[in-house]
């Protein structure tokens, strides 16, 4: 609007309550600035300055507009300085989906780089699936995603960070039976706890009950790893979860392993971002960070 943009001179005229000074203070030329307050008068159809002999002073209406424009100039540099603020990472929040298993291993020392370097960032963690990673990047729930990546996604960046499996793990060690490739002669007694619909060690579980005559006894169906990790720590029952997941565990040899030959591939996991997101500088340094961690260098 022609409106505002005299209004930078309104407040120097208003403040100066001389043409001269505040055409000497914007650097143009006294006509020009008079010209300006004429036009602007004639626009609102209001006199704004009482003029007397060489002296000026603001009408009622002059007034009441000097102190809201002051005050939106006020807005405006608090707005930019803001602004400023978010570019330099001074401020800001940074939204991070992580997948229940593989995100809160491969996330915690990239954050530990990021913190010591930009303290001032609001992080939002939240659980997601990462099946719901590539929706929730489009939709802008999140602004950066670690999972496992996702196989029909050309429209997201990746970075790989890790390899993984699921593996049948128990509080007691089982020997296979002889033959017996999908473990049904070995664990069809045996009480399962598996994880909800859409998690990737729910599929493996699904996979392997495929080649099952029997109905395998499930003992529950949990969507949290960490209360089926327990549970089967207490001997409650067996289960599927990502190797990363009970890697502490299984050195300790509070848990045992039960290799098994798995049809599905081997599991990708890392980072999932979108090109539009990495103009983001949070996403940008965030993504500094991992590859600082995890030594890889830009593409």
């Amino acid at each position: 609007m022609i409106i505002l943009d005299r209004i930078p001179i309104f407040i120097a005229v208003a403040e100066e309550l001389s043409f001269s000074r505040a055409a000497e203070r914007l650097g143009r030329t006294q006509s020009a600035v008079s010209q300006s307050i004429a036009l602007l008068e004639e626009e609102l159809e209001t006199k704004l300055f009482i003029r007397e002999s060489k002296q000026i002073r603001l009408t009622e209406p002059g007034e009441i507009l000097f102190k809201e424009s002051c005050a939106s100039l006020g807005h405006m540099e608090s707005a930019l300085l803001q602004i400023s603020d978010w570019r330099g990472l001074k401020r800001g929040t940074l939204r991070i989906g992580i997948s229940p298993t593989v995100g809160s291993s491969l996330l915690p020392p990239v954050i530990e780089i990021f913190c010591r370097k930009y303290q001032g960032i609001d992080l939002q963690v939240m659980e997601i699936l990462s099946d719901n990673a590539p929706d929730a990047l489009h939709s802008g729930i999140i602004d950066i995603a670690f999972g496992i990546l996702p196989d029909n996604a050309s429209h997201l960046k990746q970075i790989l960070l890790m390899k993984r499996q699921s593996v049948l793990v128990s509080r007691d060690k089982i020997i296979p039976v002889e033959g017996d490739t999908y473990f049904e002669k070995t664990l069809g007694d045996y009480p399962f706890i598996i994880s909800g619909t859409g998690m990737l060690s729910r599929k493996t579980a699904d996979n392997l009950f495929s080649h099952w005559i029997k109905r395998p006894r499930i003992l529950m169906t949990c969507s949290n790893l960490g209360i089926i990790r327990k549970m089967i720590l207490k001997g409650l029952g067996v289960g599927i979860l990502p190797e990363p997941f009970i890697a502490e565990d299984l050195a300790c040899k509070d848990l045992y392993a039960i290799p098994f030959q798995q049809e599905g591939k081997i599991e990708h996991a890392g980072v999932i971002y979108s090109p539009e997101n990495e103009k983001i500088p949070a996403v940008r340094e965030l993504l500094q960070s991992v590859r600082e961690y995890y030594q890889i260098s830009k593409e």
